[in-house]
């Protein structure tokens, strides 16, 4: 996963700090630093952050009139390696939690790990340990497609092949981690028939049992994973 590029714009629904649930819409000034907002802290310790910037928004909505509300607000633009800035909420030790966001990778003709590639968000505990990571990677033998995958771990990345999109498309993903179990799911542009549902539905489109328990969940965390890695 180097020299590729991807835009990212969040829908949080987890407990936070503030309120509940968290809603990010990026309404930021483009050009700005994301960790320069009261919502994000930074959890790099780099003396050369490489911030994550606020950019214009350019996402469309992945779904039809109806079906989703469209975006609003600014984006913002991972490249490379750097700062990890991450949305604080409440630390919870039961139950569930959720993520959601929509992304659109631009360009992935240069990535090179077809194996583990790199991870871009993340759920930890309250203290900053990784407990649910989702990584992208480029398909085996078509520079024209991405695959998405789920760990609990930084290697041995659990990727669904059927999971596999086309940059320049804007995909809605949806994380849940399960705090009674230690279960991660994820579903990639789910059948709007379940928006707003009182369960998740039964099938996901990824899943790992992790490899060990979380005493909590306290952060998402924006990941800029590797140096030259573009998102």
């Amino acid at each position: 996963l180097v020299g590729s590029e991807m835009c990212i714009r969040d829908r949080l629904r987890s407990p936070v700090c503030k309120s509940f649930p968290v809603y990010e819409s990026f309404d930021y000034v483009a050009g700005t630093d994301l960790i320069a907002s009261t919502n994000w802290q930074d959890a790099s310790t780099s003396s050369t952050p490489n911030n994550i910037q606020v950019v214009a928004a350019t996402l469309g909505n992945p779904y039809g009139a109806g079906q989703f509300p469209d975006p609003t607000g600014s984006m913002i633009n991972l490249i490379g390696s750097g700062s990890d800035p991450y949305i604080g909420f409440n630390a919870t030790s039961a139950g569930m939690i959720y993520a959601s966001f929509i992304f659109s990778p631009t360009d992935i003709s240069t990535m090179t790990d077809t194996t583990d590639g790199g991870y871009f968000v993340a759920l930890a505990e309250s203290g900053g340990s990784f407990r649910a990571r989702l990584y992208i990677r480029q398909t085996a033998g078509d520079n024209t497609r991405y695959e998405l995958g789920i760990s609990e771990s930084g290697s041995a990345t659990n990727f669904n092949t059927t999971l596999s999109f086309a940059p320049g498309e804007e995909t809605f993903i949806v994380m849940e981690y399960n705090l009674g179990t230690n279960e991660i799911r994820v579903w990639g542009n789910p059948d709007p028939a379940n928006f707003e549902g009182v369960a998740a539905p039964a099938t996901q489109d990824l899943y790992q049992a992790s490899g060990s328990t979380a005493a909590n969940l306290g952060r998402f965390i924006l990941r800029q994973d590797l140096s030259l890695i573009h998102i």
